[in-house]
């Protein structure tokens, strides 16, 4: 295996000093740093957009990022199609973000023909949602990627959407398909049976949520449009000796800026029981030299009325097995009841100090 990997490797021109294997990937340590090697089984299209997104990050300062390495030898890898991903006519309608380069310029292959990409990686741990200075770095981190991120949306002039309704609108015709789904068994389990009794309940936020948003469109602030991470939580940013890595881009998208916001500031929350005060010092750390409004506030609001979790946890069991619900599962559907008070009380602290308009 070690052999067939370093031959991957000197494919990029790296040397690695060891290499070790954790969370479906490999770590190659080398004198110039860490690296991280996996398999690639995506769409080459996207593989080559985020890099260029990322290669803009770099070049405007944010620079402790997981960029992607360029092979040095390409005898390996052939994709489909050797051709430029996208013609002239297809990097204006993907709003100049891509430039004409193939996949295998970031594509390695082993002597099985088994793809690889290779990432710059970072010696760190992750974010700790239970420690304040940890929490502090990484929100004053996504602060900072989020201005270049809204520099870097005006100069591929990249017009102004946002998918908040629709991705509610559409999370909401789920939870009714389970909803019928579990209502149309002749013997339900334990599971299925407390699901229909707290479903009404779950159901009617969600919808209100969605409604709000789509009446008070306050999540159509154009100040706040801007690259998204879309998957910025405490997995992949790393706390360094000196500074933060951001990792994982492969959800970036331009939408509202506040979404990679929410979905962090919800991790910390749930991990802390909805503490009032972790949302007040996050959002403090957030604003910095530009101060937060009231449509800002209010899509905010919105979003975290939204009982995300119990989607979560439909859609679970609507794709696995229904033959056997692990009792886990069931564990976590009793635990809603009691972070929903929590989380209650935390909307009712956030609409009082705020002045969220109902």
């Amino acid at each position: 295996m070690a052999e067939k990997l370093t031959e991957v490797l000197e494919q990029y021109g790296i040397a690695p000093v060891s290499i070790s294997r954790g969370r479906g990937a490999y770590f190659c340590r080398t004198e110039e740093g860490l690296y991280k090697l996996e398999l690639f089984a995506g769409s080459e299209r996207r593989l080559l957009r985020e890099h260029e997104i990322k290669e803009r990050l770099f070049q405007a300062g944010f620079q402790n990022i997981d960029r992607y390495i360029e092979v040095v030898e390409t005898e390996l890898y052939r994709g489909d199609d050797m051709r430029p991903v996208l013609s002239e006519s297809e990097l204006h309608r993907e709003n100049g973000i891509l430039q004409e380069m193939a996949a295998d310029t970031l594509i390695a292959a082993d002597r099985y023909r088994n793809a690889y990409t290779l990432r710059r990686y970072y010696d760190g741990h992750e974010c700790d949602l239970k420690n304040e200075k940890d929490v502090a770095l990484a929100v004053d981190n996504l602060r900072a990627f989020h201005e270049v991120g809204v520099k870097i949306a005006r100069d591929c002039k990249i017009d102004m959407q946002t998918k908040a309704v629709e991705t509610f609108a559409r999370h909401n015709r789920e939870l009714k398909r389970v909803r019928s789904f579990i209502a149309k068994q002749n013997h339900k389990n334990d599971f299925e049976m407390k699901y229909l009794t707290l479903f009404s309940y779950f159901y009617d936020r969600a919808v209100k949520s969605e409604e709000m948003l789509r009446q008070t469109r306050v999540y159509d602030n154009p100040l706040r449009f801007g690259l998204c991470h879309g998957s910025y939580h405490q997995h992949n940013v790393l706390i360094l000796k000196q500074g933060v890595a951001t990792v994982s881009f492969e959800q970036f998208h331009f939408d509202n800026q506040l979404m990679d916001l929410y979905n962090f500031i919800r991790k910390l929350l749930e991990k802390n029981h909805f503490q009032y005060s972790c949302f007040v010092d996050a959002i403090k750390a957030y604003e910095g030299t530009q101060t937060l409004c009231i449509q800002d506030y209010a899509y905010l609001y919105w979003l975290f009325s939204y009982p995300e979790k119990f989607w979560k946890l439909s859609n679970h069991y609507m794709n696995g097995s229904k033959a056997w619900i692990p009792p886990k599962t069931m564990e976590k559907l009793e635990g809603m009841v009691k972070a929903e008070q929590e989380k209650t009380e935390f909307l009712a602290e956030f609409k009082r100090d705020y002045g969220i308009p109902i």
